[in-house]
Order: structure tokens, then sequence, then C-alpha cells
């Protein structure tokens, strides 16, 4: 029995979610050394998320694809931005509630979205942009970071219909 999983069978797409993933990462340890260029790191995880979904568009879908897609969504677009947010704020119990808060409405906005049917219009703030608004206003106005975790996790997880980008 091999010590490791067929490396050879992920693909371009899969990569390009693994870049994803590795970029969010690198984000939560340079937020945690206290590096403000943390926030640019979600911003390179935004590209490598629309590369792997226009790659991926291209080809056959697979679970493994749609899965790993999630994943790395889940440490880019919702762990990282509320740790680096919480990072560049001054820590404190409202920090923690937006922190947390963030992260479950990230969470919940990536369940319901793997499981929902192809659909011409996203139900929520799609989690990239969410990610990218928080970490921008959160540059702008550290202190008021909790304050945009929390209305970005409620747009994650609202019933508005946003429609999607042609890209």
């Amino acid at each position: 029995m091999p010590l490791f999983q067929d490396f050879r069978s992920i693909e371009l797409k899969d990569w390009l979610s693994l870049a994803n993933a590795a970029c969010g990462a690198v984000g939560i340890v340079l937020a945690a050394a206290g590096f403000a260029e943390a926030a640019a790191y979600i911003v390179f995880a935004v590209l490598f998320d629309y590369l792997d979904g226009k790659v991926a568009r291209k080809g056959k879908p697979t679970a493994f694809g749609k899965e790993l897609d999630s994943l790395a969504d889940s440490v880019s677009f919702v762990a990282a931005p509320a740790f680096v947010v919480v990072s560049m704020a001054t820590f404190n119990l409202l920090a923690l509630i937006g922190g947390v808060a963030y992260c479950c409405c990230g969470v919940l906005r990536l369940a319901w979205f793997s499981v929902q049917k192809e659909a011409k219009v996203f139900r929520g703030v799609p989690s990239p942009a969410a990610a990218v608004a928080v970490i921008v206003l959160g540059l702008v106005a550290p202190a008021l970071g909790w304050l945009w975790l929390l209305l970005a996790g409620a747009g994650m997880v609202t019933a508005i219909k946003i429609a999607k980008p042609k890209l």
C-alpha cells in the first residue's frame, strides 16, 4: 500500500484551489506575526479562486473539485479575513464576537452554496466579495473591524438575490 495518495489525479483547477487555500493560510500566519501585508494574500486568493472557476467551467466538474474549492474558500474567505481583521483591531469582546459570527456565517454560506443547484443569481453576498470588503474596511477603520465582520457575515447569509457577474 502506498504511503501517499496518488497526486497525479489532481487537475489544474484543483491546484488553483490549493493555491487559493495557501494564500489564505499565508494571510493567517502573516497576521499572527503582525504583518499588515497579510491582507494582500486575501486578494491573491480571490485571483486563484477566479482562475479555478474559469478552468473548472471549461472541463468536467468533479465532486472532489467542488469539495476542494469550498474547503479552500473556507480558509481564504472565511477564516483568514476574520483573523486578519481581528488582528488589525484592538482585541476585545466585540472583535471576538465579530470574528466568530463572520466565520459561522461564512461557513453556512459556503455549505448552502455547495448544495444549491446552479443558479443565475447568488443568494447573499459571495464569500470572496465579503472577504475583500472586510479587509478593505478593516484597513480603513480597524477600530470598527468587529462591525465590518458582523455586517459582512450577515450579508453572506441574507436571502437577497445578487446577480452573478459575467466574468
